[in-house]
């Protein structure tokens, strides 16, 4: 009687330490994996708002531009440099570009940076997916170390009562 005594508090003890290291290490480091994955979607949130920004000035500015041009043919005015500064963020243009390739340069910017953040969309959904089965995963950890704990605490008391018999 007195080994089974043993066995059972020492299954007990077991159990317990497993707790503990199933809530310690395990949801620990998930919780660490949760908080980076969280800090990456928001950079990719940032990204994506960044980037929208930028493509409202870079239109604005192929819109000034446009319209220096309009002005400029009545009032014969030479205003190459300020019309080069803002159409200096469309690649493809030439040194005097016509107006319709100004608007292909707008549409082409615009279709890339919609491809742009749709792909950082993407890859932040996928981090939602990623973030929720961490937590999925943490959930099931938490539920086996309090089943571990409460079945150490059923052997402790099973070994008091054998003890006291």
């Amino acid at each position: 009687m007195r080994h089974l005594s043993t066995l059972i508090l020492f299954f007990a003890i077991i159990m317990m330490g497993s707790s503990a290291v199933i809530t310690y290490y395990l949801t620990k480091q998930n919780d660490t994996l949760i908080t980076s994955l969280t800090m990456e979607m928001e950079d990719k949130q940032t990204l994506i708002k960044d980037v929208w920004n930028n493509v409202s000035v870079n239109q604005n500015k192929a819109n000034y531009a446009i319209m220096l041009m309009l002005f400029t043919k009545q009032s014969n005015t030479d205003i190459s440099a300020i019309k080069d500064y803002y159409l200096s963020q469309f690649t493809g243009l030439g040194k005097d570009p016509s107006i319709q390739e100004i608007l292909q340069a707008i549409e082409q910017a615009s279709q890339s940076n919609s491809e742009y953040i749709n792909n950082l969309y993407f890859e932040e959904t996928a981090l939602k997916r990623q973030v929720a089965d961490v937590k999925q995963k943490n959930r099931l950890y938490t539920m086996i170390a309090v089943f571990l704990q409460i079945l150490g605490f059923v052997f402790i008391i099973i070994r008091k009562d054998m003890l006291s018999k």
